[in-house]
């Protein structure tokens, strides 16, 4: 049976490739509050593909990046159990970045919802900005290339599920055993097929 559809639509030229990434970013590790933006991050995969994006939209590090008291290591009984990677903010304001850049936030990332005109991207634009949603708040099994775990809020999770099926990718959205919403999405699955035993 049909799992998902095919995206025809043409390349959206309103907003550059950086700045649907930066949507995904904001939508998941970021938060916006009297029209300053900022990305919180301490996975260190992540913070070179933040630092990597910035520098392509020609802001100065620098002047946005803030480093945040880290938390020691966790340890029971003697063994660490966690080890808690320093934290970094990225500030997106008047005061850090070209106004420019704020306007354009303004326009088409006004909230942590999933914006409306990620409906309109191509499927290879929107491929970057779900590569960056999983940057932030996904998880992918080491060696594993066709599937990611994404975590969240139920409704972020269902929007963004059908967003999914609309690019062919095949999904999932389920709780797991701790209760937490998790959408388990298999990248260009277009048909599935299930055996029925007697």
């Amino acid at each position: 049976f049909i799992s998902s559809l095919q995206n025809i639509n043409p390349e959206f030229t309103e907003i550059s490739d950086e700045f649907i990434q930066l949507a995904g970013w904001i939508t998941t590790d970021g938060s916006i509050k009297y029209n300053t933006y900022i990305i919180h991050q301490s996975k260190p995969i992540g913070i070179l593909k933040i630092e990597k994006l910035v520098a392509s939209l020609g802001i100065d590090l620098d002047a946005i990046k803030r480093v945040k008291k880290s938390k020691p290591a966790t340890h029971i009984k003697g063994k660490t159990v966690k080890v808690n990677h320093q934290m970094y903010s990225y500030v997106f304001s008047k005061t850090t970045v070209e106004s420019e850049i704020i306007e354009t936030l303004k326009q088409y990332i006004p909230t942590k919802d999933i914006p409306y005109w990620v409906e309109k991207l191509s499927k290879r634009q929107f491929n970057l900005y779900l590569q960056a949603i999983i940057d932030g708040d996904g998880s992918v099994k080491d060696g594993v290339t066709t599937s990611a775990t994404i975590y969240g809020r139920y409704n972020f999770l269902s929007e963004l599920q059908k967003l999914c099926i609309l690019n062919g990718h095949r999904t999932v959205l389920s709780t797991n055993n701790r209760g937490d919403h998790v959408l388990c999405v298999v990248y260009d699955k277009l048909e599935s097929q299930y055996l029925l035993k007697n």
